[in-house]
C-alpha cells in the first residue's frame, strides 16, 4: 500500500511542479516527504533512496 501510494503522490507533485503553481506544489511536497519518511520508516525503502528522492524534489520544486 505504502509503495503505491509512495509513487502516486510524488507523480502529482511533479505535475503540480510543472503546472507552475507554487502553493500546490508546496501543498504535495510535504505530503511526498511524509510519505516517503513513512516509507523508510518502515522499511519499505531504503532510508538513503528515500534521501534520494526527497533531494529531487526539493531540487525541482526549487527551480521553480
Amino acid at each position: 500500500f505504502l509503495r503505491g501510494y509512495e509513487q502516486e503522490i510524488i507523480l502529482f507533485e511533479a505535475a503540480a511542479v510543472e503546472s507552475g503553481d507554487k502553493a500546490a506544489a508546496q501543498t504535495q511536497l510535504v505530503q511526498a516527504v511524509k510519505v516517503l519518511d513513512k516509507t523508510a520508516s518502515k522499511g519499505v525503502i531504503h532510508k538513503n533512496l528515500a534521501a534520494r528522492k526527497k533531494s529531487a524534489l526539493y531540487r525541482s520544486f526549487n527551480q521553480m
